[in-house]
């Protein structure tokens, strides 16, 4: 792996663990559906603005790349992103963050299924590490902040975010710039969290404190303008299958996180499993 791509990459994963953590602190004060609401509808404005900039945003017209961004802005953000954020503010983050960004184990098996990569030898032991880890964090801890269904959406979470990584590779082969891809992505969430939100509002006031709503700035802006940049000029130059262990960084930045930040405390059941993802991750290097 280039070096660039190295640098690419890591940047990037910081910057979504630093986003997730902002969040969970968001959310105490923020109904959730207007958390995502404002994370994607704040970071339209800087791609289009750095895309003028540089000169890259290309036209978007009917074609393959285009439906599929569009499918990867659904799936991979408004679904995904919404189900996480959702179990977030129920579920501590340092069971959450690990589960929830164990998605390289399935770019790296959905790479080799739809974009032909290499097939990993050492996937089977992979994804045994990866499933007992998610078991231990499962189990009931005896905390305040324990939800029964947030480590098995963050299960689903995950594959949705490897799934994810596929459609954007996909995007890029097919001759689409970065920031194309991430305009169509990001229009293509923030309407349905427009949609999903003139809704809910119908039924009763959507509760925002002001300090949160500056925290879900501050998370958008890292997490996409920045982060999803990173990322994605990364894979412009080295395959999904590649990029998908170094990612997996996410999980041991964000547990540490939760705990300087956060101030969680963490049994040593969840460290356990959050060493079995991350080394489950780290692995597929080999």
């Amino acid at each position: 792996m280039e070096l660039l791509a190295l640098t690419l990459v890591l940047g990037a994963t910081l910057c979504w663990g630093a986003a997730q953590v902002l969040g969970k602190i968001a959310l105490r004060k923020i109904d959730s559906l207007l958390f995502n609401w404002i994370r994607f509808t704040i970071a339209i404005l800087p791609i289009i603005l750095g895309a003028t900039i540089v000169g890259e945003l290309g036209g978007i017209g009917l074609n393959s790349a285009t439906l599929v961004a569009i499918a990867s802005g659904v799936f991979g953000w408004f679904l995904a992103t919404y189900l996480f954020f959702y179990s977030m503010k129920r579920e501590a983050a340092h069971r959450m963050m690990p589960t929830g960004n164990a998605y390289p184990f399935w770019a790296i098996a959905l790479a080799f299924i739809f974009l032909g990569e290499p097939l990993k030898i050492i996937l089977p032991l992979s994804a045994i590490m990866i499933f007992s880890g998610t078991l231990l964090l499962s189990l009931k801890e005896k905390e305040a902040e324990h939800w029964k269904w947030g480590v098995p959406i963050a299960s689903f979470v995950a594959f949705l975010w490897g799934a994810n990584a596929i459609l954007n590779k996909y995007c890029l082969s097919q001759g689409m710039d970065v920031y194309t891809l991430l305009l169509v992505r990001l229009l293509s969430a923030a309407v349905l969290f427009t949609i999903a939100l003139g809704i809910t509002s119908q039924r009763g006031k959507i509760k925002a404190h002001h300090g949160s709503v500056k925290l879900s700035i501050a998370s958008g802006l890292i997490a996409f303008p920045i982060g999803a940049l990173l990322y994605l000029s990364a894979l412009q130059t080295e395959g999904a299958s590649v990029l998908a262990p170094i990612t997996g960084t996410t999980v041991l930045f964000g547990f540490l996180l939760s705990i300087l930040v956060l101030g969680e405390k963490p049994t040593r059941k969840s460290i356990l499993g959050m060493l079995l993802i991350f080394s489950g991750i780290l692995i597929m290097i080999i």
